[in-house]
C-alpha cells in the first residue's frame, strides 16, 4: 500500500478502520476493495485525504477524496469513483498533497508486480 503524508506508517487495517469509523464507510462494502493508496493530512482543525482502491472482483480502480473541518468530519464522503491506470500515470494526475512522482513510481512497481503494466499504458507516464 502507498501511504503518503500523515498516513505514512499506517497499516491496511488502520486505514480500513479509519474508513469505517471516521468516513462511516460500510464495512461489508469496504471488503470488496483492496486499499492501494491513501494520502492526506490528519490531526488538525482541517484535514483532507485522497485514496485509491481496487475492486477485488473486477480489478477496476476507484479513487476518492474527502475533507474535514472543525465542525464536520469525513462522514458520508466515502464515495469512490472510477479512474484509470492511464490517468494515474499521466501528467494530468493530481490529488491534493500527493507527491505525484512518488505515487506514480510506486504505481508502476505495483502494476508490474500485478503483471498489469500493459494495462497501465505507460506511454503517458512522466
Amino acid at each position: 500500500m502507498f501511504a503518503g503524508k500523515d498516513y505514512n506508517g499506517m497499516s491496511i487495517t488502520d486505514v480500513s478502520d479509519h474508513f469505517v469509523n471516521d468516513w462511516r464507510a460500510d464495512s461489508e462494502a469496504l471488503e470488496k476493495y483492496e486499499i492501494l493508496a491513501i494520502s492526506g493530512e490528519l490531526g488538525g482543525y482541517e484535514e483532507w485525504a485522497w485514496f485509491l482502491l481496487r475492486d477485488k472482483e473486477t480489478g477496476d480502480l476507484l479513487e476518492g477524496a474527502g475533507s474535514h473541518c472543525s465542525c464536520y468530519g469525513y462522514e458520508d464522503q466515502f464515495e469512490p469513483k472510477p479512474t484509470t491506470r492511464k490517468y494515474l500515470l499521466s501528467d494530468k494526475f493530481w490529488a491534493s498533497g500527493v507527491d505525484s512522482d512518488k505515487f506514480q513510481e510506486w504505481f508502476l512497481e505495483y502494476s508490474d508486480k500485478m503483471n498489469e503494466l500493459s494495462l497501465a499504458d505507460t506511454s503517458c507516464a512522466k
